[in-house]
């Protein structure tokens, strides 16, 4: 991803060298950063990719808040919905770690590192939720015959 077509283009040509301070453990994103700057209008390119990646990521967020503050109550009425102050719990839960590894200043295996010890329990819980699902898909297909 880093050495796209531009990139590879950039290092052809002698513009630029990326993999050499990449080699010597330089910070990928700022090598990603440094490659999105000698584009023109650098300024206006980095923001409309932050633009795009605020706004495929909020439905995604909004989506996973609303799906685990449902699975959050014992009983939740067909049609009904949780509560708002839920709905922000979970906002705030899902935000916390990424907004830490972000300002974290970390290597990236570090970054990963962390990323697999909190996805552990969230796999956990992901394979109660299934449990939970196949429970009720069992009463409901058992009532319906």
């Amino acid at each position: 991803l880093v050495l796209g077509g531009y990139g590879q283009a950039l290092e052809y040509k002698k513009i630029a060298d990326f993999l050499t301070p990449y080699q010597n453990g330089a910070d990928l994103y700022r090598m990603i950063l440094k490659m999105m700057e000698t584009l023109p209008l650098s300024s206006l390119f980095l923001l409309i990719t932050l633009l795009c990646m605020i706004c495929f990521y909020a439905p995604s967020f909004d989506s996973i808040a609303y799906t685990a503050a449902c699975y959050s109550y014992r009983r939740l009425e067909e049609g009904a919905k949780p509560r708002k102050r839920v709905i922000f719990l979970w906002c705030l839960l899902l935000i916390v770690l990424p907004i830490s590894l972000v300002f974290s200043d970390s290597s990236m295996q570090h970054i990963q590192s962390v990323s697999i010890i909190f996805a552990f329990p969230i796999g956990i819980i992901l394979l109660l939720v299934i449990y939970s699902f196949l429970k009720d898909a069992r009463l409901v297909i058992s009532s319906h015959i």
